[in-house]
């Protein structure tokens, strides 16, 4: 597994010439790039832009922001006091059952804003621990003026 992931991102491909024999270098056509920050498409951008639409409160409690999850208007509204107590029930773990837990931790996700390069930003939701990238992230980041939009809206067919 190891030696096919790194030959499928190696430039050169070092190979024996079946006919003579002989080493050969052959150049790479298919080459799988390492990519150092996830890559962020505009139809990302305008989840994130209609997830800011929506008017949640996104609070600042240490060195997080926090967003209450789902989609929906109606539960937009979060709490300096909620977030803290959210942040109080993970060091505690107060749950008796899993899908208390589970319930109460995705309640509520918790966004880290990387000021160097927002693309590196964290979230605790599922589409970030899956793809290392989420409406959120884009959604805080451009909160704090790290990313911009415009970008996106010039390229929408009229």
């Amino acid at each position: 597994m190891v030696a096919d992931w790194s030959r499928a991102r190696a430039e050169i491909i070092r190979t024996i010439d079946p006919d003579t024999n002989e080493p050969k270098e052959l150049v790479n056509l298919n080459l799988k790039k390492f990519h150092t920050e996830p890559i962020i498409e505009n139809g990302e951008k305008l989840d994130a832009h209609d997830l800011n639409k929506l008017g949640k409160t996104i609070q600042h409690v240490g060195e997080y922001y926090m967003v209450r999850d789902g989609n929906d208007k109606k539960n937009c509204k979060l709490s300096r006091d909620e977030c803290k107590q959210y942040l109080q029930r993970l060091q505690n773990k107060p749950w008796k059952k899993f899908d208390e837990m589970i319930t109460d931790v995705f309640s509520i996700h918790l966004i880290k804003i990387n000021n160097n390069n927002w693309k590196n930003s964290t979230c605790t939701c599922v589409d970030w621990l899956k793809n290392y990238k989420c409406s959120h992230t884009i959604a805080g980041a451009y909160r704090l003026n790290l990313v911009n939009f415009n970008d996106v809206f010039m390229d929408l067919p009229i």
